[in-house]
This record gives structure tokens, sequence and C-alpha cells, in this order.
């Protein structure tokens, strides 16, 4: 009986720790999207986490952004997600030349533009003809 004891302090203590970090024990990761000259910039930053915490992949047309942390408990070791992002890959971004860059617990996604393609942004003025009201 004392064996079955220990198992079951063992897991709820395992699922306490999970709920800790998942409910809070962590802080949120913040991000950061900007347009530069030529490429789209996104920073993700999460002050409790590492280089080996962050996940990006390209999946059907769209950018994957995620964070997981693992829970090690003598052998036995559990990953949970803690934050996903995903974002459109437009048709003007080279997906072949993304790159991710982790430097001072920042992780940095450039997403550049295809050759030949100029930012084009411009507002478009409204002509108004006729009598409309």
């Amino acid at each position: 009986m004392l064996s079955a004891d220990k198992r079951l302090s063992k897991q709820l203590a395992k699922q306490a720790q999970c709920l800790s970090v998942t409910q809070g024990g962590i802080a949120p990761t913040r991000v950061q999207l900007q347009q530069a000259a030529n490429a789209y910039v996104a920073e993700f930053y999460t002050p409790t986490l590492e280089y080996e915490n962050y996940g990006v992949e390209i999946q059907n047309g769209q950018l994957v952004v995620f964070t997981h942390n693992e829970l090690t408990h003598n052998e036995e070791g559990m990953v949970f997600p803690m934050f996903m992002g995903v974002y459109p890959i437009l048709p003007h971004v080279d997906a072949q030349r993304i790159e991710a860059i982790f430097e001072d617990g920042i992780l940095r996604i450039i997403a550049p533009f295809r050759e030949g393609i100029q930012n084009l942004n411009k507002k478009i003025q409204i002509k108004k003809t006729g009598n409309n009201h």
C-alpha cells in the first residue's frame, strides 16, 4: 500500500508543478512584429526561457513559432507547449530565406521579401464623382 501512495504522491506533485508553470508560473511570451524596408521582423521574448525552449517551423504555408518546457522527474520527462503563434507567409516573402536568430534572450525571425519586389505601401485617394451623398 505504501508503494501505491508514493506513486500517487509523485504523480500529484508532477501535476501540481505542471499546473504551476502553465497557470502563471512563468511570464507570457512578448511578441513584436515590424516591417523593415526589405523584410518582416518578428521578435519573441519570454524571460524564463532559453534557446532550446523555442521552435520555429513552416507548415502548410504558415510560419509556426512555439515555446515548450520540459519537466523531468527521475527518468521520466514531460514536455508541454506554452505558446504558439501561427503567421501566414505572404506571397511576397521568400520562405526559403526565412531565418531565426536567438540573441540576448530574444528570438528574432527575419522573413525577407522576394528579390525584385518592392515594398509597396501607399494611401489610395478616393475620388468622388457625380452627385453621390
